[in-house]
């Protein structure tokens, strides 16, 4: 009934046929995900921490644990990811009831019902954050035998999966090269639930040193630091219009960078309308004081 209420039966409203048609089209489009075929694709042996793969001028490497690219150094020899900064990490969390009340102080400290701002009666005693494992790692390669395509699946627990609403399944399908790269995210066998629940999908780049070294937002056609947030507005959570921007900053010590120039790496969002800065909840929060950068 709220699919119907929210998508159908709101669109079977719409006098306007060629605008039904086309919503209709977009909602199919989003409700028939399949993984993208392996066809053409051949495993590599990632055993080794060390294992590389070409992609359009960039080397990559990838988490044994979890799939994510924990090693990316772009064709000017800049160095954007490692295993302590991870680039398109996927985490599922669960919420507990004393997380949602904490969010209810901060967020509405007059009072607000935790009928709409919570879920009574989860059980969760401990919050949980589950990561993929067990990865492989699939490459395709073109008519010059350079690899054009990577793909990565990576498993989930069983019990997050069947128990909580974790998907059983996370495939990254990387293509693109030089100045772009393009990550697909799919999400495998999903469960539905009522309990609290986010995922995230982490973009950790390796710091600069420079000057001017950190983010920026495009919130409606500007650059904003995510520390230029006005005092009891949102800190950690904010919508974006195309994306993010990281720059390294100028006159960093990295390699390949000289005299004074920046460097900088923009994460284009095409699904995701926001952006999480700081601890990983999925709130607003904090209102007053800037998120832990």
């Amino acid at each position: 009934d709220q699919t119907n209420w929210a998508v159908k039966w709101a669109n079977e409203a719409i006098d306007d046929r060629t605008l039904r048609s086309k919503i209709d089209a977009e909602v199919d489009m989003l409700s028939n995900i399949e993984p993208p075929s392996l066809d053409g694709f051949v495993e590599v042996d990632i055993t080794s921490v060390g294992q590389d793969v070409k992609l359009g001028g960039n080397t990559l490497s990838f988490s044994t644990d979890t799939g994510a690219i924990t090693g990316f150094v772009d064709k000017r020899n800049l160095s954007w990811a490692s295993i302590d900064h991870p680039l398109a990490l996927f985490e599922y969390t669960l919420y507990t009831n004393d997380q949602m009340t904490a969010l209810r102080a901060e967020y509405c400290p007059n009072g607000c019902n935790p009928k709409e701002f919570g879920k009574p009666g989860m059980p969760l005693s401990s919050s949980v954050n589950a990561r993929p494992f067990a990865p492989s790692i699939w490459v395709k390669k073109g008519a010059s035998g350079e690899v054009s395509e990577i793909i990565t699946i990576a498993s989930m627990k069983e019990e997050v999966n069947i128990q909580y609403g974790a998907p059983s399944q996370v495939w990254l399908h990387l293509t693109g090269g030089g100045d772009s790269l393009s990550v697909d995210v799919t999400l495998v066998n999903k469960t539905a639930t009522r309990f609290a629940e986010a995922a995230f999908i982490t973009f950790d780049p390796v710091p600069g040193s420079g000057h001017g070294q950190g983010w920026a937002m495009d919130k409606l056609g500007r650059w904003i630091s995510p520390l230029a947030i006005a005092d009891g507005g949102s800190m950690g959570l904010s919508p974006v219009n195309t994306g993010i921007l990281y720059s390294k900053g100028t006159s960093s010590s990295h390699t390949g960078s000289a005299g004074g120039v920046g460097h900088s790496m923009f994460f284009r969002t095409l699904d995701a309308a926001v952006v999480k800065f700081g601890e990983k909840l999925p709130f607003p929060t904090p209102i007053h004081g800037s998120a832990d950068m």
